[in-house]
This record gives C-alpha cells, sequence and structure tokens, in this order.
C-alpha cells in the first residue's frame, strides 16, 4: 500500500481503474484493488457477519447518549477511537444474535 507525503491531488477517494483512493484525517493512501471476492455463505459467516452488525449498532447506541459518551471517552486511550475501543469491549459480550444481559454500557 502507498501512502502519499505532500497532497499533490489534494483529497481524493474512491476508485481509478484498479487503483483504490482512501483517506484517514489528513493521510491519504493508495492501494491497489483487492481481487473479486466471493462472500461466503456457510452458518458461521453468516453469525459471525450478524453478531458484528450487531455490535456496531450497539456501540452507536451507547455513544449516541451523551452523558454514556462523555463517560467512555474518560476511559478510552488517547490514541484510540472511542467507537473502535467500545466495538472491541462490547463485541466478545454479543453472542449469536443477542445481546449478553451482563453487558455494562458504562466504564
Amino acid at each position: 500500500m502507498a501512502k502519499l507525503k505532500k497532497q499533490i491531488l489534494g483529497k481524493i477517494s474512491g476508485k481509478l481503474g484498479d487503483i483504490v483512493f482512501r483517506n484517514t484525517g489528513k493521510t491519504n493512501y493508495i492501494a491497489s484493488r483487492p481481487s473479486k471476492f466471493k462472500t461466503p455463505m456457510d452458518e458461521n459467516s453468516i453469525e459471525r457477519r450478524n453478531k458484528f452488525a450487531l455490535c456496531g449498532k450497539f456501540t452507536s447506541l451507547v455513544l449516541s447518549i451523551p452523558e454514556l459518551k462523555y463517560f467512555w471517552l474518560q476511559k478510552t486511550p488517547k490514541n484510540k477511537n472511542i467507537f473502535n475501543s467500545l466495538f472491541s469491549i462490547f463485541y466478545p459480550m454479543i453472542n449469536n444474535q443477542n445481546i449478553d444481559e451482563t453487558i455494562t454500557i458504562t466504564p
């Protein structure tokens, strides 16, 4: 993966032929387009995707409450995104398609 050191092209995102442009904050990234990928449809893969989606929705819900977001911001390391931090905390507590009863939404 290539990384632009100077912003010659400005902020660019999307694909151009076999090249994919991404930007995170002030950094632009250039990568080759991934080869074709067939999404697995076996039971484990579907459960894993559902668990991931449910965790994302739950994390968004917790962060939508300003009071909870404030407390989680105090516990989140400076070098980590609050959403990613909470996601990694909540993910093990999510079962198949349910949220565990013992999940804590406060730090």
